[in-house]
Parts: C-alpha cells; structure tokens; sequence
C-alpha cells in the first residue's frame, strides 16, 4: 500500500441514486385547468408523475397520474374529481 496506493482500485462506494420523481401541487393543477378551460387533466403530459395535496381545487377534475398523495387523493375526491393512477 505504500508504495502502490492504487493497488486496489477505488476506496469506499458509492450508495444507489434514486430516481427523481417529478412533482406538482394541486394548486397549480387548479391554474393550468383554468387558464386551458379543461375538466381532464394528464399530469405525465405536463412533465410530472406524482399529485401532491397543497392547494384546492375550484371544479371537479379528473387528474390522471402515476402516484398520488393521500392528502391529494382526499382533496380531489372532496371537490367531486377523479384520480385515475396510471401504470
């Protein structure tokens, strides 16, 4: 080891990376159906796989996503939507 510290390659690891997943409020899901008149909305479309719950929604949607968060899920189904989880 002195005299070839490279000897045995790299020290230490390197932990797994987990996979970013893209977010979006409820709120902002209000926005976007607002200023596009619509009563469906894609959120895997719109670049984002996971509904989180800050915010309300003004009119029934039907949000389709792959994950959603519990407090979404209430708020969406209080306001008369639909959360469709796609797959």
């Amino acid at each position: 080891m002195k005299y070839e510290p490279e000897h045995f390659g790299k020290i230490g690891f390197k932990p797994p990376r987990k996979k970013e997943v893209g977010c979006i409020n409820l709120k902002e899901l209000d926005k976007i159906a607002k200023e596009r008149n619509l009563d469906k909305l894609n959120v895997l479309e719109l670049g984002y796989e996971k509904v989180l719950g800050e915010g309300k929604l003004s009119k029934p949607l039907t949000i389709e996503a792959k994950f959603f968060s519990k407090q979404a899920l209430r708020k969406i189904e209080e306001a008369g939507g639909k959360a469709v989880k796609i797959e």
